[in-house]
């Protein structure tokens, strides 16, 4: 999470720079009013900046009267809802032998389809004669991941993460002395 409040002055080049900052880390301004009133014109100069503008209640600007310049605050929420688990299928080929996937396929009585005048129908069918078969050799498994995936944990990652928890708990169990 990011967080940054950035004053600066309206000059064409720095608004430039502080949209192409914001687009380039995927910022957002929770500031919409102006901060800065005076007699002749209303600015706003200071931003505050967040990558997750969900996690705020409530977020402005408090006219004090001591100066033209207002001040700018941001209220954090204090529980954050956690994503929700997704559920994903996949196919286990940890038993898969082609050899017998593909004399099975051959074995499929595949004329049976021709029946259909519709091609959605035939397409229907033939699908189903293969799924029949797929099932068979590579059985649908249903598998719980979580939902805040970090971007950056590869799978390789996180079978290391993986790994090293396992020897861990391996150490834990039964502990040895190495000089």
């Amino acid at each position: 999470m990011v967080i940054l409040i950035w004053t600066c002055l309206q000059e064409e080049s720095d608004h430039n720079s502080l949209k192409d900052f914001c687009d380039r880390f995927c910022l957002q301004n929770q500031i919409n009013e102006s901060t800065r009133v005076t007699e002749n014109t209303m600015t706003l100069l200071d931003v505050l900046l967040s990558s997750h503008p969900e996690r705020y209640t409530i977020c402005g600007n408090l006219h004090l009267g001591v100066s033209d310049h207002d001040l700018v605050y941001a209220v954090r929420k204090n529980k954050l809802s956690r994503p929700k688990a997704r559920e994903i299928e996949y196919r286990s080929m940890r038993h898969f032998n082609k050899d017998e996937f593909l004399d099975d396929l051959r074995n499929v009585p595949w004329g049976t389809a021709y029946i259909y005048e519709d091609v959605d129908d035939l397409w229907d069918h033939l699908a189903k004669l293969y799924n029949e078969v797929l099932d068979k050799h590579a059985s649908l498994k249903k598998k719980r991941v979580r939902g805040d995936q970090l971007p950056w944990k590869t799978p390789q990652l996180q079978r290391e993460i993986s790994r090293r928890n396992r020897l861990f708990k391996l150490h834990a169990r039964n502990p040895t002395k190495i000089s």
